[in-house]
Parts: structure tokens; C-alpha cells; sequence
């Protein structure tokens, strides 16, 4: 049953109290963002737009992942491309910042890179997102109630990826419930890339202009397996030496000792 443009009043146990009604189940799987504005460190937020050309412009064969030939003023930017084909393709301007900027702002960014790169179509489709780069706090434990997608802190928050993660969780979870007909656990991320991406997140704030470089060297110094593996929280131990030896040992280290202190000495 979908109900759309349903305003949730009250989560109680498995009942749902709506501005339409109330709705009992087995299990409520609750995705509402109630964003902790005090813990978000900064948002990923990007803007896009699918560009369809007449000539063959795009290398269908070939992502561009982090183009960062770009302005670094109030945050990490860089843009992406994602061909479709060699005639349409999705071209993304993303920032790692505090402060969401206004959609002008980010039109005017595609617009001078499109010029930039004298790529010239037309525009099929649009699209915005701004991802809070935090760990939201677990609800109070209710009987069959879970928190999910990145309210569930499914969303690495180093690098903003959540689908990949959502897809995996739904697949178990289909899997135990088809097999058992009940939830034994809701496995969340595991505390070493929870503690990596802590670090890496406050390097992002702290010395944002520095990660262009730090990216460039990731890529340059590991196959291209090894750090997909790392930012999909699959990576093995070796892919974790292997990262680790490509990083600037000074600057990690400089932002772990902080985080640390945090944890330690300051009160939330």
C-alpha cells in the first residue's frame, strides 16, 4: 500500500498515526531525517544536469570521478561525469562545505564548465541533493522500529555514498525475513570505517585545499579496485595498508589526535 503526501503525526510501537489515518504492521522501517544541526560537521551538495549532444563528445567507456580544476574558495569542489553515451551524460558540480549555496549559484558552475569544455546540448533533466555528513543519533529502542537509509546512518560520511550501502542492507533483510520471518540485527558500519571517515572528514574540513592532491595520490598510488573497494567499505586489510601508505601521515595523524581529544576531553 503507498500513500503519497502523508504527514506522519506520532510513531508508537507498530502503529503509524497519520493526517490520513493509522496504520498498524509487523515492523516499521522509519527513513524521516530529523537532521541534528549541531553534529553536522559540513553537507555534501551537488547539483546536476543530464546533457544530451548531437555530436560524440563524451567517452562512454570512461568515468571522470573528481575534476578539481576548479574553484577551492569556501569548500572541496570538484565536478563529475558520468557518460551515458557518447551523446548524453550526467555532469555534476559537488561541494563538501557548511553552507548549502543558492540553486543560481550552482547553475551558473555547470554552465561555465560546460562552456569551459564547449560542450553544447540540450538539457534533459536536473537534479540537487545535499547529503549532512553525520551520524544521526539511534531513536530511543522500540520493538520492531528501525531507522534507515541515512537516517540510519547508512551514508558513509566521508564520501556521501549511501546507495550501494542500502542496497546491500535490503538485500539481507528480504533474505532473513524470507528464511527466518523475523530480525535478529540491523548490522550498522563497523567502527574502523566509522573511525576513518572521522579523520578523513575533519582533513576535508580542515585542510580542504590539500585533498585534491591527497585524492590525485590515492588514485595514482592504488589501483583503481583497491579504492573503490576502501570508499564501498569493502576493503580487506592489505587494501587498508595499501591506502593508508598513500595518505600524508602527518595530516592524518594531526586530525586523529584532535578527534580523539574530542572524544576525551570535549562535552557534547
Amino acid at each position: 500500500m503507498l500513500k503519497k503526501d502523508t504527514s506522519i503525526n506520532s510513531l508508537k510501537k507498530n502503529v503509524v498515526r497519520t493526517n490520513k489515518g493509522i496504520y498498524k504492521g509487523k515492523y516499521i522501517f522509519d527513513s524521516l531525517l530529523k537532521i541534528p544541526q549541531k553534529q553536522v560537521v559540513m553537507y555534501q551538495h551537488f547539483y546536476g544536469c543530464e546533457i544530451e549532444v548531437k555530436k560524440n563528445t563524451f567517452n562512454s567507456k570512461s568515468l571522470q570521478l573528481m575534476d578539481f580544476d576548479c574553484e577551492q574558495k569556501d569548500g572541496l569542489h570538484f565536478f563529475y561525469i558520468l557518460p551515458f553515451s557518447k551523446k548524453k551524460a550526467l555532469i555534476e558540480t559537488t561541494w563538501y562545505s557548511k553552507t548549502i549555496k543558492k540553486p543560481k549559484d550552482y547553475q551558473n558552475e555547470i554552465s561555465e564548465y560546460l562552456q569551459k569544455y564547449q560542450i553544447k546540448g540540450k538539457i534533459k533533466y536536473k537534479e540537487f541533493g545535499a547529503i549532512p555528513l553525520c551520524n544521526f543519533p539511534k531513536d530511543p529502542k522500540v520493538s520492531n522500529y528501525y531507522k534507515i537509509g541515512t537516517a540510519g546512518n547508512m551514508t558513509r560520511i566521508s564520501t556521501g555514498y549511501t546507495f550501494q550501502t542500502i542496497q546491500m542492507f535490503s538485500k539481507n533483510l528480504a533474505k532473513e525475513l524470507r528464511q527466518n520471518n523475523k530480525i535478529s540485527t540491523i548490522k550498522t558500519r563497523s567502527l574502523k570505517y566509522t573511525l576513518l571517515d572521522q579523520i578523513l572528514l575533519s582533513v576535508i574540513q580542515r585542510q580542504y585545499k590539500l585533498m585534491p592532491k591527497i585524492f590525485f595520490n590515492l588514485f595514482k598510488n592504488n589501483s583503481s579496485e583497491t579504492v573503490i573497494n576502501f570508499l564501498s567499505d569493502k576493503s580487506n586489510f592489505a587494501d587498508d595498508i595499501q591506502i593508508i601508505k598513500s595518505m600524508p601521515k602527518l595530516v592524518f595523524l594531526q586530525n586523529f589526535l584532535i578527534f580523539l581529544f574530542k572524544q576525551i576531553f570535549v562535552k557534547k
